[in-house]
């Protein structure tokens, strides 16, 4: 995910999953260098751009597998270097995933959040129907500030024309920090991170609970399972299990088109095979009155602690 974006290994090898059966192009685009990527192994997987000052821009496309729905994302940043060049902690996945559901973005389209300096641009989000031209669903202006040293990370995120107006975090290299989320409506949420991942109170606090459009998900458990708005999580068990994920509207869409955990979904759930240590991501659209509109999301997270 360069200033822009650097996808690394991993992060590359989940994006192809998640749009398996999907056609997708992925562009990065920085000061008339075009690179497209459709396979690639793990070594060609990053590439090395210039940041220390440039315009770069990011785009995630899928068209649905009837062909009947194009959804378009896209990341547009400048970033500005602090000076001298410091290695600082790489946030942890579990928290780029927290934070792409906050702010319902692609987590594979994000800023480089351990990159010292500060960074503006905005993120835009465009849908059409059959072959119709696509039309901006949202755009939503920011500016990114990042600091720290080897063993510590710090940033701050601060949006316009988002229910989220701030994202304060900061992460050890032992994989210990917190994010804050800061609301429109003054509301905050905080979150603990110990060695990578949430810790179990953060779970009291589920965002925007009184959304009329959003998604829940559950980690299936011989509990009975309830649905939890935007983030749920397991914490316990050594075994495999599954993520379920659910769209909320006020209304009966005539479609959804989900983008992960599975684009092969087409109901209002959506499931997919989780593992302890692992986080699974939902993501989905949907098309109202022949409109498309969305996205929501949701992040299912399985904590392993073998010792509970």
């Amino acid at each position: 995910m360069s200033a822009l974006i650097v996808l690394g290994p991993i992060y590359l090898l989940e994006v192809l999953k998640m749009i398996r059966n999907v056609k997708t192009l992925v562009e990065f685009l920085t000061v008339g260098l075009v690179l497209t990527f459709v396979s690639l192994s793990p070594a060609q997987a990053e590439p090395t751009l210039d940041t220390s000052s440039a315009q770069q821009r990011g785009c995630f496309q899928m068209i649905s597998e009837d062909g009947g729905l194009t959804v378009k994302e896209c990341l547009t940043q400048t970033s500005t270097a602090a000076g001298k060049v410091v290695a600082l902690p790489s946030l942890p996945d579990s928290m780029i995933q927290m934070i792409g559901a906050e702010l319902q973005w692609m987590p594979q389209l994000m800023p480089r959040w351990n990159q010292m300096g500060q960074t503006s641009g905005h993120y835009s989000r465009f849908a059409g129907l059959d072959s119709a031209e696509l039309s901006k669903l949202a755009e939503h202006p920011f500016a990114l500030h990042v600091d720290g040293t080897p063993g510590f990370v710090a940033f701050r995120l601060e949006l316009e024309n988002h229910m989220v107006q701030t994202i304060e975090g900061e992460l050890s290299v032992a994989g210990d920090g917190f994010l804050t989320m800061t609301y429109r409506d003054a509301e905050q949420r905080s979150v603990r991170f110990e060695q990578n991942f949430p810790t179990q109170g953060y779970a009291d606090n589920p965002a925007d609970k009184n959304s009329s459009f959003y998604m829940g998900c559950y980690i299936d458990t011989p509990a009975w399972d309830t649905y939890r708005p935007n983030t749920c999580y397991r914490l316990w068990g050594q075994q495999s299990s599954v993520a379920v994920f659910k769209v909320f509207l006020p209304y009966t869409p005539q479609s959804i088109v989900w983008v992960t955990p599975s684009s092969s979904c087409s109901a209002t759930t959506c499931s997919a095979p989780i593992s302890p240590g692992q986080t699974v991501y939902g993501y989905a659209y949907w098309v109202i009155n022949n409109t498309p509109t969305g996205p929501v999301g949701a992040t299912a997270i399985y904590l392993d602690e073998p010792g509970l």
